[in-house]
């Protein structure tokens, strides 16, 4: 599951949370985490980068398989489906590391 909350709290600074959580196949918890961070241009970003900061922390505990849920419609068509964004191409790209 991931999330990711929009706040506004002054005219000129969106300040946004992530989340996310991963479990296995039973639903027990395999790990989880959140961070935040300011000044991104729509809600589809911020649930983007809470992808893929769950994404990186999947990557760097060695987990080589993963399944991804999102609430967002909108994200999961444009991974999904043959269309893109170009803000979320390079937002999402990751290493060859992975």
């Amino acid at each position: 599951m991931i999330v990711a909350q929009v706040i506004p709290k002054k005219k000129q600074c969106i300040c946004i949370g992530l989340g996310w959580v991963a479990t296995d196949l039973h639903g027990a918890l395999c790990f989880q985490g959140s961070s935040n961070g300011r000044y991104v241009a729509s809600v589809l970003i911020a649930e983007a980068l809470a992808l893929k900061s769950g994404l990186q922390q999947a990557v760097s505990i060695g987990y080589k398989d993963v399944v991804c849920l999102s609430d967002s419609r909108c994200l999961v068509g444009l991974l999904t489906e043959n269309s893109s964004v170009i803000a979320l191409q390079g937002l999402l790209s990751i290493t060859s590391a992975c």
